[in-house]
């Protein structure tokens, strides 16, 4: 789904958090997140269940890269790309990280484990 109020319309209507992947045509190891974790189908049919599922190019909207990319830093101490964020229905960030080639290929755990949560607090934001 592209970026913008529809997304998180539809999760806030469906009670589902944001998955929001950043990247470039132009980054290597977002190609290799592609090929490993979304067109996966089991992946994929977990994140498409669990999940409002939102991908951005940085190059196209460098003001959402830029939002997500400080976040996911002030989180984690990394950022780059590609980018995994899980966001509450109104936006703000639950978690996130900078995939890096250790871990390519678990974005359904990710995205489970995140789900859990996000159901577990009844749908309200938990961070931290």
């Amino acid at each position: 789904m592209p970026w913008g109020e529809a997304a998180f319309e539809r999760a806030k209507r469906e009670n589902r958090p944001v998955l929001l992947d950043i990247g470039a045509v132009w980054c290597h190891w977002c190609h290799v997140m592609d090929h490993e974790s979304y067109e996966d189908p089991e992946t994929a049919a977990l994140i498409n269940e669990l999940f409002v599922p939102v991908k951005v190019d940085r190059d196209e909207l460098p003001d959402v890269d830029a939002r997500y990319q400080r976040a996911v830093q002030a989180l984690s101490g990394q950022s780059g790309w590609p980018l995994t964020a899980f966001l509450t229905p109104m936006g703000t960030r639950s978690t996130g990280a900078r995939t890096s080639r250790r871990t390519t290929g678990s974005a359904g755990r990710r995205s489970g484990a995140c789900s859990g949560r996000w159901r577990g607090s009844g749908g309200r934001a938990r961070t931290g």
